[in-house]
Parts: C-alpha cells; structure tokens; sequence
C-alpha cells in the first residue's frame, strides 16, 4: 500500500507472468539487457540443462502470433465509372449505414447539371442486376457474339462459345472479385434511358476475357487501334422517388414481394405477341428493330406470353416461389406449350 492509501499487488499471477518468469536467464547466473543476456556476478540456483528443458517445453506450448480480426472489406460497386445519364452526367458510387445494414447507391454527379430536378439515386442492387442480366444474355446470344468478336475459325468459334457459356453461368452466382473485374474489363458504358439500360461493350475486352485472339488488320499501320464497341438495350425503367429512382410496375402494390423482372417479362412478351398477332409487326426483327432488342432475347421472352394463367397470377400478385427467376423463366430452358406441363 501506498502513501495515497493505493493498493498494489495480491493479485494471481496470469499465464504471462509465468512465462516470463520461467524464461529469465537470470536463473542461471546471466543477466538480461534487451534481446541478449550477459554473464553477471551472481551464482546460478539451478543447472543450465534444466533451464534449457524448460525453454524447450516454453516453445512447445506457444500459440504461435495472434492475429487481430479484420474489418470487413468494403463491397465494390461494380458500375463505378461507368454509370451515365443520357444527358451525359455520370453517377459517383455512395453507400448509407442504418444500424448494421449497409445500403448502396448510384447519386447523379451535381457538376455540370442544368436540371431544376434533384439528383438521382439509384439502388445499387438493383441496376447491378439488370446489368449482370444484360450480359448474360450477350453471353448466351453465340450467333451475335461470335459476329461481334469476328471469331468465325473452326477453332475460335467452339472456344468462344464455351468461354462464353462458362462466363455465363458464373454470372449466375455470387460476382466475386475476379468476376468483377471481368465485368469492368468487357463493359465500356452504361447509360440509363427512360424505359431501359443501354449497355456498351468493348469487343478488345470480351475477346480478352473470353481468351480469343486478338483480331490481326491485314494491313499495319502507325495509328493506334481503336477498340470497337457495339450496344444492347436491358428493359430497366425508373421512376423518381423523392432524390431515389425505383422500378414502377402497372398495378403493383406495396407487398415487396413482387419480381419487377419477371413482371416486365410478362408483360413484353404478351405485348409483342399481341403486335405480331394483329399484324403490326410481320417478324421479330421488327420488334428487335423497334424495341433495340437483340433477336435472342427477343426470341427467348416472347413464349412467356404463353405461360398458364395460374403462374402469371403468382408472378404478378408476387406469391410464385423464390426459385422462380426472370433469368431461370427466359434463360432457363424451352417452356412447355402445355399449361398442365408448367411448373413454377
């Protein structure tokens, strides 16, 4: 006890000051300066076999370093840089925190707006989807993608379309790192419209990702190679919200359940078959001319027009089961013409 009346010591001693007392050299006769101990004055109490047996058991028992528990690593936003508005403005990546939920967006860049209007904001998951949606339906679209990459060898052409497919159905899961940086790697632009995301590709960077050489010009010259595009549209309609823009689906209520993807689906595909029914339209490259649409998902959402009605009934009303995905309806297979034959 001190002077103040504090109290020290009378304490257990903890696993730390066992170790340390048991691995002093003092013991043995030697003195400790830093990392290094010195022959002191002093006799030793116990045998230096015996005080190098301790060490040894000392080694033995140690847990090795503890490492501190890292902080998780923020998630990317997979559009950065690449988001616009057709006015040209760009969308700068943000993120909110309520309680242990973190909630990302898009913000519309206030620079350079002319706009009375406040400035966008859109969910990040959600036009992260339709991207990732758009993609794989190039991907899944081999007549048009092997078009675009010029990979028309007997040899490219069977390799892209498996990279293709192997790309593809990674899309399909978690987009982890390495599928993030493919993604940046093929996309050039996104520019959000009215009723639809334009998508614009670098054809240098799907070869590159999909491991297709590049393309040789038959005559060289000094100038450096542009890197060729090509666009495709992905329905993606927002409405404003206050400074937040969201899917408007006709008719949908406030349940949360209901998919807008696969609503959308629906309701395009009973539009275009009712065009080429009465006769406003004679093909689908029509509708594919008119709506911006590849011939390939054109072709893939028109037999949704057909689905039974007890299954449309489920998506609109958003009671169909989990499982059921606008990717799994249109990608997933060729549907069955008989309504007792379909199976949500």
């Amino acid at each position: 006890m001190t002077a103040k009346g504090n109290h020290y010591g009378n304490r257990p001693f903890t696993r730390g000051h066992l170790y340390k007392l048991l691995s002093s050299p003092i013991y043995i006769g030697r003195v400790p300066h830093k990392a290094i101990s010195h022959r002191g004055q002093h006799t030793a109490i116990i045998e230096k076999s015996t005080w190098d047996a301790v060490q040894a058991k000392l080694a033995e028992n140690t847990q090795g370093s503890r490492s501190r528990r890292r902080r998780t690593k923020p998630q990317t936003h997979l559009l950065e840089g690449l988001l616009h508005t057709q006015a040209g403005s760009r969308f700068i990546a943000s993120s909110a925190n309520k309680g242990a939920k973190r909630y990302r967006y898009y913000v519309e860049d206030q620079a350079g707006r002319t706009s009375n209007l406040p400035a966008a904001r859109l969910p990040a998951a959600e036009i992260e989807a339709a991207v990732i949606t758009g993609l794989r339906g190039v991907l899944a679209d081999h007549r048009a993608l092997l078009a675009h990459l010029e990979a028309a060898s007997s040899v490219e052409a069977p390799a892209a379309v498996r990279a293709a497919s192997v790309f593809q159905n990674a899309l399909a899961n978690r987009i982890d790192e390495d599928l993030v940086t493919k993604v940046r790697q093929v996309l050039r632009r996104v520019t959000v419209g009215h009723d639809r995301l334009l998508l614009s590709f670098s054809i240098g960077g799907l070869r590159s990702v999909l491991g297709i050489p590049k393309a040789t010009a038959i005559w060289a010259t000094n100038e450096p190679e542009a890197d060729e595009e090509f666009s495709v549209a992905v329905p993606y309609r927002p409405a404003r919200r206050g400074r937040q823009m969201k899917l408007v689906l006709p008719n949908a209520g406030n349940g949360g359940s209901i998919d807008r993807s696969l609503v959308t689906a629906v309701v395009r595909a009973w539009d275009w078959a009712e065009r080429l029914k009465s006769g406003e339209v004679a093909t689908m490259a029509e509708i594919c001319a008119a709506e911006g649409f590849t011939d390939s998902y054109v072709g893939q959402v028109l037999p949704l027009a057909f689905l039974s009605p007890e299954i449309v009934e489920s998506i609109i009303s958003g009671t169909h089961p989990a499982s059921l995905t606008a990717n799994r309806l249109i990608w997933g297979g060729r549907l069955s013409a008989v309504w007792s034959e379909q199976t949500a």
